[in-house]
């Protein structure tokens, strides 16, 4: 199956990976979570770059929407892993689980 259209390099390729580590075959409903958790991760990196760019306060010295979209986009991330991770390949003993290692570290 091809990843879903619009997704960034990054997400495309982190939803390749979700795909290859999977050890059972994955539902439609399965896809559609995966592809949900690619799109957070591009939300994620959208409000970084504007945080990085605009800093995290807005001209009324307000916290920026930026900064709310990236911790919403945090949380929903980690939530959604939590349902991914079951089925994902176990590799960690070998520490081979890759995506799962940078998933922690990022999140």
């Amino acid at each position: 199956m091809k990843p879903p259209k619009n997704l960034t390099d990054k997400s495309t390729a982190i939803w390749q990976d979700v795909r290859k580590l999977s050890e059972r075959k994955l539902s439609a409903l399965d896809y559609t979570l995966i592809e949900n958790f690619c799109r957070e991760v591009d939300l994620y990196d959208q409000a970084v770059a504007e945080i990085d760019e605009n800093g995290l306060t807005n001209s009324h010295d307000q916290i920026a929407a930026a900064v709310t979209v990236r911790n919403k986009a945090a949380t929903n991330i980690r939530q959604m892993y939590k349902q991914i991770s079951p089925f994902l390949k176990v590799e960690a003993e070998f520490g081979l689980d890759k995506f799962k290692r940078n998933a922690k570290k990022k999140f």
